[in-house]
């Protein structure tokens, strides 16, 4: 990344090469810089097989690495062509070691191998706020975040409402639901109102960080597109 912000295209090099350029940019993590244009030059570069298949990498110190994997998957499902069935990870790493790791693994497999590899990895690797897989696309992280927020507000209502009227209704697992009364019992009363309370405070914060991610991919989407063709 040059101080313009655009990608510098660059002669085809080998494992130790890249390897050798990483250690630049490691080296100078944490130097003094003039502006954002300098720092993004400073810290971020990558490497591509071809314009869908690249890894980039930010630099924001020496135990402190943004790494990001992305391969459009020719075999994706027929759900995941609408997004180009492009599948993206993005992990933190901590050190130098990890970092040449993936870059080891990006010159030494095929994306596809990856791919396959991140797939048994992520059933184990954290979820989104609303419970999404990593490799989920935008079309079903927006859908998760309409779904809850909605869920969310009408719950968040709920709770006021059932205060003031003195009751408020639960939906039985196998049965059409009930309504638990104030005066009646009042502690099984005030417990579900906690529990609606935290329930909806969850959707709602869950869909405000949701939301977040689906700004950033889609910043990403964008800054790729302006991006030059890669030769």
């Amino acid at each position: 990344m040059n101080l313009d912000q655009r990608i510098e295209e660059h002669e085809p090099i080998d494992l130790k090469q890249a390897i050798e350029i990483a250690d630049r940019y490691l080296a100078r993590a944490g130097e003094k810089v003039k502006n954002d244009n300098e720092a993004l030059a400073a810290t971020m570069f990558g490497f591509s097989k071809s314009g869908t298949d690249f890894i980039e990498i930010c630099v924001n110190g020496a135990a402190h690495i943004s790494y990001k994997f992305e391969f459009s998957n020719p075999q994706a499902p027929w759900f995941q062509k609408f997004w180009k069935g492009t599948f993206q990870s993005e992990v933190e790493l901590s050190s130098r070691d990890q970092l040449a790791q993936k870059i080891t693994e990006f010159f030494s497999h095929s994306s596809q191998q990856i791919l396959e590899r991140s797939k048994g990895k992520s059933k184990r690797s954290s979820r989104s706020p609303l419970g999404n897989k990593p490799t989920a696309g935008l079309g079903i992280r927006v859908f998760t975040i309409v779904l809850f927020s909605i869920l969310g507000l009408i719950m968040a209502y709920s709770v006021p409402r059932g205060i003031y009227d003195g009751k408020i209704y639960w939906s039985g697992k196998y049965s059409s639901g009930f309504w638990v009364y104030r005066d009646q019992s009042p502690k099984t009363f005030w417990i579900w109102v906690v529990i609606y309370f935290a329930i909806s405070i969850w959707m709602i914060r869950g869909s405000i960080l949701e939301s977040k991610i689906v700004r950033r991919m889609l910043k990403e989407r964008k800054q790729k597109e302006a991006m030059p063709p890669r030769n």
